[in-house]
């Protein structure tokens, strides 16, 4: 049976879009300092931000509070995000790939210290700090990644990149699982000291990111 035009178009254009993105994981693969950052930013991903899914729970198990305390910490969590997108935006073009590790490591500290409190304000608080770690990382990334990557390959790069945002839900589904087991907690606990560690030891390791402008 013959197929239509437009299903030969279709067809057409999905092998395109895959070929377009196995060339853009090759090109990712040759040059190692868009390696080095989509690894950063994919574990930062995986690490950092399943918190924002599991807040519900949280709320409820922590702090016995219903859908008007979930709203007011998701709220200061965005205004923390505002914030720190706009001191990113007023920066100087120095140092931003040290300052992205810095936001990502932000993330983590700030999800250790959320953890610790059983204060609902000063929960507010850490949320806040996390907003503006998160803006901070995911508006520097996108600036390194568009400035660093050749002109040819940067909607291919950019469309890897932006498969963060799958590999976030994905990581909070087992995030979910780990939290039934160790409790809510701990299982936030644990991602924000890893990031914490895994930020350090590229801070420590990679001069590639250090040197970033």
């Amino acid at each position: 049976m013959r197929r239509g035009p437009a299903e030969g178009g279709v067809g057409a254009a999905i092998r395109a879009g895959f070929a377009d993105l196995g060339e853009g994981g090759r090109y990712i693969w040759r040059d190692r300092n868009i390696f080095q950052l989509l690894t950063v930013n994919f574990l930062t991903a995986m690490l950092g931000m399943p918190f924002m899914v599991m807040l519900p729970g949280y709320v409820a198990e922590v702090y016995g509070g219903g859908a008007d305390a979930l709203g007011l910490i998701v709220g200061v969590s965005g205004a923390g995000a505002l914030a720190g997108a706009l001191v990113v935006a007023s920066l100087p073009e120095k140092r931003r790939g040290v300052l992205m590790l810095l936001s990502a490591a932000l993330i983590g500290a700030s999800l250790m210290a959320f953890v610790s409190t059983d204060s609902y304000l000063l929960g507010c608080v850490f949320m806040a700090t996390a907003g503006v770690g998160t803006a901070g990382r995911q508006a520097l990334s996108a600036v390194l990644v568009q400035t660093h990557v050749e002109d040819e390959y940067r909607g291919r790069v950019m469309a890897v990149f932006m498969t963060q945002i799958s590999l976030m839900l994905g990581a909070a589904f087992f995030v979910g699982l780990f939290a039934e087991v160790v409790g809510v907690r701990p299982a936030l606990g644990s991602l924000g000291a890893v990031l914490v560690v895994m930020i350090a030891a590229f801070l420590a390791l990679s001069p590639t990111l250090r040197r970033m402008t």
